[in-house]
Order: structure tokens, then C-alpha cells, then sequence
């Protein structure tokens, strides 16, 4: 009784499946019984027999494949100064023609434009020759292609339209040399990575990446943004490659390091320079001066490695910012040095000693003959 119940089943489930299937076929019809215009259209255009995603789709082989490129800047998500790399969030636009893609819209309900998988046609290989990260699924994103017919135009073909999202991570040379007041230019590379120029040739269609959708970034400013073509050849080949350089231009925004560093930086130079012209009492040690410069140099010594630490390492220079830290803690250092020098002559008289010849001699025999000039100046 189990077996038969079973059997049952199994025909009532394949009648099922076999009515399922017609029923999704019947959707793909039309009322003639043929598939839609933009179903045909597809199958047709994807035929094995007409189609071959691994080979270069142009009718003459010796012509190169003119792809067209062009780029939207969308945020800057950071820029490394340790690390040497900036961090961008791009909207890519590759164009070329594909010859073997081409159809008669009269043929397909007058379709102009249809939309196919971006792994079932033909793709250049462009490669961002300055990524830091070398797996591509990491930074591009791509979704389908746009083939627009090149019926109208009286020409073989259909132009392809390649838009991806793209998160690159781009290795850059930066010179913080006038840190924070610096302007950096990150260079993206761009071009085939096995074609040159007899296969692919790249060209920008703007000279300038899209900043409409640009959301402003909180450090930095963009200058400029600007595409070139160039070629170049390399030691492997004798034939040129066609590279298109994208020259990211950006100024640091220094509001937040000068609330954060440069005016706390000043404020304690002056305090610890103020100090060291108080006057001293007579009658007991007074060792605050000199406590005072200490503790003026522990606090300038924290704000240089919290400066330090943001920046790379660098043996051929030494950037602004740290010229201007060396420079306060040179003088706050002869300051607390003076200051101990002063302390220790003046408590000589504590301990009923004389003052050194030397000291006599440089500050009564020196030192005096030119202080009523200097205050006749001042």
C-alpha cells in the first residue's frame, strides 16, 4: 500500500514539474507562439555559433579595439601617510565597439539598447597598474554591460557599455615636507595588462573625472583631477602600451592641526618663556622656573610624537612641522638651561659662597659693557 502511494506521488510531482515548465516557457512566448523580441534577441546574440567571448571582436584582427574610458569621483575614503596609499571610491565607464554584436532592431520590435552579463561577452583586461591590492574581486564590482545597436549609425557592430563600481587602493608618494600646509598628487595608472598599443588603445573621453557626485571629504580638498594619455614601453615588449595617467591633486585642510597642535604648542612656549623672567625670591631656593621648563619640554615631547606618529618615516628631509617643534624645544631647552645656571649662582649666597672668577668675569667684565647699549636700544 506504502509503494503504491508512493509511486502516486512521484507521477502527480513529474506532472507538476512537466506543467511548470510549460507554463515558464508559455511567459517567454508572445501571442504567435515565438519567443519575445528581447528574449530572441539575446539567445541570438549569445549563439556559440556567432559568438566567442575569448577572442577580440573585431572583423579585421590587425585593428586595434579602441576603448574609450572615463571616470567619476565619488569620496576620497582616506589618505596614508604611513602607508603611502590613498583610498578611493570610483564609478568606472569603459566604451568600445563590438563588431559581432551587431542586429537589425526592425528584426526585434525596433530594440535599440539591451542589456547582457558582463561574463558573456568580451571584456579588455584593464588593470590599475598601482593597486596595492591585487585581487580584483577586492575592487571592482561588475554588474552587466549596456550594447547599444550600430544600425543607425549605417555601421557592423553594437557599441558596449562597460559601468562598475570600484574601491581602489593606490600606492602614492607623498611629501610631507610642509606638513600640515601640504598639497599631495596621487597618480592612477590605468591600462591593459597583456594587450598594447596593435591591441587596445585607450583614450580618455573627458580630460577631467566627474565631480558631480563628489562627496566632500573632512581633511581634504580636491584641486584638480585630470586624465592623460600617454605611451610608454616596457622591457618585456618591443611594442608601446597605451596608459592613461588619472593625477589625483589635493590640499590638507590644517584647521583641525592648528586648533590641536599649533595653538596649544604656542600657548605653552609662551607660558614656559614667560616664566623664565618671574622674579625669584632671596631668602630660599625657588626651583619652579626650572620645573617649569621640564615639565614645558615633557609636554612639547608628547605633541611631537602624537605629530610623529601620523607621519611617515623619513631619512631626506625634515618636514615643516617638525622644524617648528625641534625649534620650540630648543629654545625652551636654553631657557631651563639658563634658568639652572641662574639658580645656581643665586644660591650661592645661601651658602655663603664666593661667585666663580669665571662667572665674575664673563657677567661684570663682558657681559656689562654691552647691557647700556642694549638698553639704550630697547
Amino acid at each position: 500500500m506504502t509503494a503504491r502511494w508512493c509511486g502516486l506521488l512521484a507521477v502527480v510531482a513529474v506532472i507538476l514539474l512537466i506543467g511548470g515548465s510549460e507554463a515558464a516557457r508559455e511567459a517567454l512566448l508572445d501571442d504567435y507562439g515565438e519567443f519575445l523580441p528581447h528574449i530572441r534577441l539575446a539567445k541570438d546574440l549569445m549563439d556559440p555559433r556567432r559568438y566567442d567571448s575569448r577572442v577580440r571582436p573585431v572583423m579585421n584582427h590587425s585593428k586595434p579595439t579602441t576603448v574609450s574610458f572615463s571616470m567619476s569621483l565619488y569620496q576620497i575614503l582616506s589618505i596614508n601617510e604611513k602607508q603611502q596609499n590613498v583610498d578611493l571610491n570610483v564609478w568606472a565607464i569603459q566604451k568600445w565597439n563590438d563588431d559581432f554584436l551587431g542586429w537589425n532592431p526592425y528584426l526585434y520590435g525596433m530594440i535599440n539598447t539591451t542589456i547582457l552579463p558582463f561574463d558573456a561577452i568580451w571584456l579588455p583586461d584593464t588593470y590599475l597598474y598601482n593597486s596595492v591590492v591585487m585581487n580584483r574581486e577586492e575592487t571592482e564590482r561588475y554588474i552587466n554591460v549596456v550594447v547599444t545597436t550600430n544600425y543607425w549609425k549605417g555601421e557592423k557592430g553594437a557599441e558596449v557599455k562597460f559601468m562598475y563600481p570600484a574601491l581602489y587602493r593606490t600606492s602614492c608618494l607623498l611629501d610631507i615636507r610642509f606638513f600640515p600646509y601640504d598639497q599631495q598628487a596621487c597618480k592612477l595608472t590605468i591600462s591593459s595588462w597583456t594587450s598594447s598599443k596593435s591591441d587596445i588603445n585607450y583614450v580618455p573621453e573627458y580630460e577631467s573625472v566627474n565631480m558631480d557626485n563628489f562627496l566632500p571629504n573632512e581633511e581634504w580638498v580636491v584641486v584638480s583631477f585630470n586624465v592623460k594619455r600617454i605611451e610608454e614601453k616596457f622591457v618585456c615588449c618591443p611594442e608601446p602600451w597605451v596608459l592613461l595617467e588619472a593625477v589625483l591633486v589635493v590640499r590638507r585642510k590644517p584647521l583641525y592641526y592648528i586648533v590641536n597642535l599649533v595653538i596649544p604648542t604656542s600657548v605653552i612656549t609662551l607660558v614656559a618663556v614667560t616664566g623664565f623672567f618671574t622674579a625669584a625670591s632671596t631668602s630660599s631656593e625657588r626651583r619652579e622656573k626650572l620645573s617649569l621648563g621640564i615639565d614645558s619640554l615633557l609636554a612639547m615631547s608628547i605633541l611631537m610624537m602624537m605629530v610623529s606618529e601620523q607621519m611617515p618615516t623619513s631619512s631626506d628631509f625634515v618636514p615643516l612641522f617638525g622644524i617648528f617643534y625641534l625649534s620650540i624645544i630648543f629654545i625652551i631647552f636654553i631657557g631651563t638651561l639658563f634658568t639652572a645656571f641662574i639658580l645656581n649662582v643665586h644660591l650661592q649666597k645661601m651658602y655663603a659662597k664666593p661667585v666663580s672668577p669665571v662667572i665674575s668675569y664673563i657677567f661684570f667684565g663682558r657681559v656689562s659693557l654691552f647691557l647700556p647699549t642694549f638698553f639704550s636700544l630697547v
